[in-house]
C-alpha cells in the first residue's frame, strides 16, 4: 500500500488488517520507498526486507511521485507490470478514472473505502482484461 498522508495510511492498514484475504500489509508512504522495495535497492537491499506484492493500493495523489505516474513506471516495468493495482482516491472524476484504466488501473477505491468494498472488487475478477474501449463504455 502506497499512501503519503498517515492518517489515511492508518485508516487503510487498519481495514486491511481486518480482512482474512490478506495475510501481509506492507505500507509506504511515497513511491520512492516502493520502488526501493521492489528493486530491491538503499535499505531495502535486503531479502529479509523486500517483497513481491500480489496487489498494490496506490494513492492517486502524492507528492514528488503522484499515482499516475507511479502507476506508468510500475506498468513499464517487466517485474511490476502485471500485478494489480488499486488507486486509493477521493477523486472519482470519469476523466481521471478512464487516465487510470488506459494505465492498465486495475480498480479504485474511493477513500475512505471499507474492507467489503476491496473484496467487492476481488469477487468481481477483475483479474481479467477489459480494455480500454469497454471501461470507457462503463464510465459513460
Amino acid at each position: 500500500m502506497v499512501e503519503d498522508d498517515y492518517d489515511d495510511r492508518l485508516f487503510a492498514y487498519s481495514e486491511l488488517r481486518l480482512s482474512d484475504r490478506i495475510t501481509e500489509v506492507r505500507p509506504v508512504k511515497c513511491a520512492k520507498t516502493l520502488f526501493s522495495c521492489l528493486e530491491k535497492t538503499g535499505v531495502y537491499n535486503s531479502s529479509y526486507l523486500t517483497y513481491n506484492p500480489t496487489i498494490i493500493l496506490l494513492d492517486l495523489h502524492m507528492p514528488e511521485m503522484d499515482g499516475m505516474e507511479t502507476l506508468r513506471r510500475i506498468r513499464s516495468h517487466p517485474v511490476t507490470e502485471n500485478i494489480p493495482v488499486i488507486l486509493l482516491t477521493n477523486d472519482i472524476s470519469s476523466d481521471r478514472v478512464y487516465d487510470a484504466y488506459n494505465l492498465h488501473a486495475t480498480g479504485y477505491l474511493q477513500k475512505p473505502f471499507e474492507i467489503e468494498q476491496l473484496h467487492q472488487l476481488l469477487d468481481q475478477g477483475w483479474s481479467s482484461m477489459v480494455t480500454a474501449h469497454e471501461r470507457k463504455m462503463m464510465l459513460s
